[in-house]
């Protein structure tokens, strides 16, 4: 038996038969069964839901594969591809408690340091409510406070502090930075580093990478000039998180072979 809805979803019945042998004899192969005759007893329907192009999760991004660390105002940012679905939900997790439902950015807050941080990803569609096609996914570094910058900090305050709004729509803030591009903190010259007088955890880009995007979000700029941007800098992190906070945003690469250029 078929029973067929418009949601392209079907359910199929499938009715098993089984002959009672104490008393009567074993069915010959030959022997067709009368579907009338069939003892109601000894009957088991067991229904199937056949679904067609059910919605599929076909990738998921975030920058270093949920593999950085993560920073309390820094924003996470997931991107995905999905198939014969319209919408992928996001529900975060904080310690396994639901924390935001249904975007694909979430910024932890003080709140969070020292908590694990899980992500649930549903593809949905009309007529289907993607039951059966999530996935699950987990940050593996707790979140942690963004670590104070002594040199940094006194510099910079006055150009941190909230913007009046008064005065916001008629002031442009423009911010430049060279963030330092990664290839360049892993080059050896005569055998020596480049930034020996550095730890080379500090160098790490999933470390590194986090705390520029808080050092830029800080200046509340209208536009922002970066040099020396990794390409895939840009696409896996600084493209995503800023255009999660409504910057529309431009990479041009060195015109050499060096995998790094500008961004505004």
């Amino acid at each position: 038996n078929h029973e067929s809805d418009p949601n392209t979803k079907g359910r199929i019945c499938v009715t098993f038969c089984v002959p009672d042998l104490t008393n009567s004899p074993p069915l010959q192969t030959t022997t067709s069964v009368n579907k009338h005759e069939k003892d109601d007893n000894n009957m088991i329907e067991v229904k199937l839901d056949i679904i067609c192009c059910p919605p599929t999760i076909l990738s998921v991004r975030t920058f270093e594969n949920f593999e950085a660390r993560n920073y309390a105002s820094v924003p996470l940012v997931i991107e995905t591809d999905i198939l014969y679905a319209t919408h992928a939900i996001v529900i975060w997790y904080v310690d396994g408690v639901e924390v935001l439902r249904d975007s694909h950015c979430y910024t932890p807050t003080v709140d969070d340091v020292g908590k694990e941080i899980y992500i649930l990803i549903i593809p949905v569609r009309p007529g289907h409510n993607g039951q059966g096609y999530e996935e699950a996914y987990r940050f593996r570094n707790r979140v942690e406070q963004l670590p104070f910058m002594p040199i940094v900090s006194p510099i910079r305050d006055d150009w941190t502090h909230k913007r009046k709004k008064e005065t916001s729509n008629n002031d442009l803030r423009v911010l430049t930075y060279n963030i330092l591009a990664d290839l360049y903190t892993s080059r050896d010259i005569d055998q020596h580093l480049m930034y020996a007088h550095c730890d080379l955890d500090y160098l790490m880009r999933w470390r590194r990478m986090p705390m520029i995007i808080a050092e830029i979000l800080s200046y509340d700029a209208d536009l922002i000039c970066l040099q020396e941007v990794d390409a895939t800098i840009f696409d896996t992190l600084l493209r995503p998180v800023l255009g999660a906070r409504g910057y529309q945003g431009y990479y041009s690469n060195k015109a050499s072979s060096q995998m790094e250029g500008c961004a505004m």
